[in-house]
């Protein structure tokens, strides 16, 4: 039995579908094919049965099953190959993460709230990233400052370089909830990266923090490292302050899903 009959079998046997019976019928099966990627019953790689076979597993119409496919594939949780199939992936995609930067603009979030967000994961990241840096976290944490320290005077540079250092320490904490929750606002907090670079001295403040922050995760010193990320939130605020005081109102936050992020979420 070659691999994609036993992919198959194995999906006859262990899944077990409840026949769709009222309601809108697509949503039906994007909540139970959802459920079971979730519960890990289908797992990353596996295929799921034909359309047609689903169909008949569920009681819905074929098209109701392409209707929750093509949801399910939006959210990043399959991929659909023409002529191959549809496999589970499991993946954060563009699409999950655009929407929760939309959701805050809706809201009309301001810089200084999402401020108090992003301080509030960025001290324990620190934190955490002190006491489970490996080896390769500490090189890319290193190289991101190496790039802050070596474009101090190029703020495009700058800005990407100190979303590299913050995306690196979200990685050495080893869980991958602060990168899902850290992603959004990175995005809409570039503005607000864009106008502190403007501040005086604004940047070779930010470089001096980060070398404190740096060298306590060096040091494994997770109190020395969350102190570190404290006053530099704290002066990142100030710097906020003085850019917004200094013209005719806060720039509309953005959406922009922010380079390097997603390729970090995948890793």
């Amino acid at each position: 039995m070659g691999k994609d009959q036993k992919l198959k079998a194995k999906v006859e046997q262990d899944i077990q579908y409840t026949k769709v019976r009222q309601g809108r019928i697509y949503e039906a099966v994007v909540d139970q094919l959802q459920d079971l990627i979730v519960s890990e019953k289908l797992q990353p790689g596996d295929r799921l049965l034909p359309e047609r076979e689903l169909a008949q597993r569920f009681g819905v119409s074929r098209t109701a099953v392409r209707d929750a496919i093509k949801v399910l594939s939006e959210r990043g949780l399959v991929d659909v190959r023409p002529g191959a199939g549809t496999f589970v992936v499991r993946e954060i995609s563009d699409t999950v993460v655009e929407s929760m930067g939309l959701l805050f603009q809706i809201e009309k979030s301001s810089h200084e709230a999402l401020h108090e967000v992003r301080e509030i994961l960025e001290i324990e990241m620190a934190g955490l990233a002190a006491e489970r840096a490996t080896e390769a976290d500490l090189e890319r944490i290193e190289t991101a400052f190496e790039e802050m320290q070596s474009s101090i005077n190029d703020p495009a540079r700058f800005i990407e370089a100190d979303l590299a250092f913050h995306l690196a320490i979200a990685e050495a904490t080893h869980n991958k909830m602060f990168l899902l929750l850290l992603n959004p606002i990175i995005g809409l907090l570039q503005k607000s990266r864009r106008m502190i670079v403007a501040v005086p001295e604004g940047p070779a403040r930010a470089l001096e923090h980060h070398r404190q922050v740096l060298d306590g995760i060096r040091r494994k010193a997770k109190a020395e490292a969350r102190q570190a990320m404290s006053r530099h939130m704290q002066q990142v605020a100030e710097d906020i302050r003085t850019a917004l005081s200094h013209s005719d109102g806060a720039p509309p936050l953005s959406v922009d899903l922010p380079e390097g992020g997603q390729d970090a979420l995948k890793r």
